[in-house]
């Protein structure tokens, strides 16, 4: 009975095998590494990454020449970008590999390369054959890759998530685990539009966070510029950059260094900015930039870095096309950072920077608000209202709101009798008579009931 069972287990065992063989038979066979690559491959960036993995595949991979079914699983395809291209980091270390023999080579392929996982954006640890010990080695390097890449990641900033826009960059793509095939790829630029929205508010309040949206939204780096004329009629131009931690590191590490040594004579960039400045004057500062990021861009290490903060020519290029789109714009005109602190209308200018899209710009209006209540003056000396020919007397006045005084022009206007006649005039009158001074705001962030008083100047 036992033998009767096993037997039967034996046969139904055997018949599978023969089943599955002559199924896999009738099917056709691929070895591994005959993946062929089509040349001048080229697809559109895109923030999913899966989705860029699927458009690499069908843009990098000939199916027909490589033997692969059209209902392919994607899964079953690994793709991986050169980080900083072919050497590039033997070549920022000074290192020559040649002269290293077949461990040389071994560094170059494994270590050089930094081949980057254009899903997860993470380097897989390579793999160094020893005589002995393989699993300690195995060990060591993964640790010390997951730790080239946390310091990095955490102190430059450097690591992608997925490969980024750039042309002919070199990538290599297996399937079902067989050899590496390598190409080249470019990825393009995506487009990006910009809503702004017309907004109404108080000098001292802030846009919202959603004064300014992206389609689609991303990482990106908004440059708002305002441009307009203050109550005071005064044209000026307010540029608020983003908040960006990468691009303050970029700032301190690359470009304030740079345009020191090669335009500011020691003054950095930051410097020259808050020293305050002109229209004229900024975009001589932009050209300069330009030519700055250009010379950055010759060193692998400073390109990588300034890449990974969203700075490049392109940004800068945004930058001068989001100045140039300001009606009326003028070099004269009053160039001040943050967003306005003046009441006014303002036309809004938003430039959308990051690497991987085109500058988008959008376009909006503002309008600063003058407080209108709440609001006094007060006189800056209350005891001038008498005093004597030659006294140093303070006839101004000033603009209080919530208990401090502010920054508002006040202006006066005095009327009076003199020995020579009337006299009517802004400025402080010097000679004995009595006035009627007249204290009144222009302009500025603040409308207040004007105050006034008589002013009496006596003989010395």
């Amino acid at each position: 009975m036992t033998r009767t069972r096993t037997t039967r287990a034996l046969a139904a065992v055997l018949a599978f095998l023969l089943f599955a063989t002559l199924l896999f038979a009738g099917m056709p066979v691929r070895a591994a590494g005959e993946l062929v690559l089509k040349e001048g491959a080229a697809i559109t960036y895109n923030k999913d990454a899966s989705v860029m993995k699927a458009d690499a595949v069908k843009a990098l991979v000939d199916l027909d020449a490589s033997g692969i079914p059209a209902d392919y699983d994607l899964a079953d395809f690994d793709v991986e970008y050169a980080f900083l291209g072919a050497n590039a980091v033997a070549d920022v270390l000074g290192v020559d590999t040649s002269a290293l023999g077949s461990f040389g080579e071994d560094l170059v392929e494994k270590w050089a390369n930094l081949w980057v996982n254009a899903e997860t954006g993470y380097w897989d640890a390579p793999t160094i054959s020893v005589p002995i010990g393989q699993s300690i080695v195995d060990g060591i390097v993964s640790r010390i890759t997951t730790g080239i890449q946390d310091a990095l990641e955490n102190t430059l900033g450097v690591g992608f998530n997925h490969i980024q826009a750039g042309s002919d960059q070199i990538v290599r793509v297996r399937y079902q685990g067989g050899d590496w095939v390598t190409g080249t790829l470019t990825v393009n630029k995506a487009n990006v539009k910009v809503n702004v929205k017309s907004a109404s508010l108080y000098f001292d309040q802030v846009v919202g966070e959603n004064f300014v949206t992206t389609d689609p939204e991303d990482d990106f780096m908004i440059f708002t510029f305002y441009s307009g004329i203050t109550t005071d009629l005064a044209p000026t131009i307010y540029f608020q950059p983003p908040e960006n931690e990468l691009l303050s590191k970029a700032m301190e590490i690359v470009i304030d260094p740079l345009y020191a040594r090669l335009y500011g004579n020691g003054q950095t960039l930051t410097e020259r900015l808050r020293e305050g400045t002109t229209v004229g004057e900024v975009m001589v500062i932009v050209n300069q930039l330009t030519d700055l990021l250009q010379k950055a861009s010759e060193t692998p290490l400073f390109k990588s870095i300034l890449e990974n903060a969203g700075v490049d020519v392109d940004m800068l290029n945004g930058l001068v096309d989001g100045m140039q789109q300001i009606a009326g714009i003028a070099d004269n005109w009053r160039f001040a950072i943050g967003q306005p602190d003046r009441a006014g209308a303002y036309v809004v200018s938003a430039v959308a920077i990051n690497r991987n899209y085109n500058p988008g710009i959008g376009a909006g209006v503002l309008l600063v608000k003058m407080r209108l209540f709440g609001v006094s003056l007060q006189w800056n000396d209350v005891n001038a209202k008498e005093s004597t020919v030659g006294d140093q007397v303070d006839f101004g006045a000033s603009a209080v709101y919530e208990g401090k005084v502010q920054k508002q022009t006040v202006k006066t206007l005095f009327v009076g009798l003199t020995s020579d006649g009337l006299y009517l005039s802004g400025d402080a009158p010097t000679e004995a008579g009595r006035y009627l001074e007249t204290a009144f705001p222009l302009g500025g962030n603040f409308l207040a009931i004007p105050i006034v008083r008589v002013v009496t100047i006596n003989e010395g």
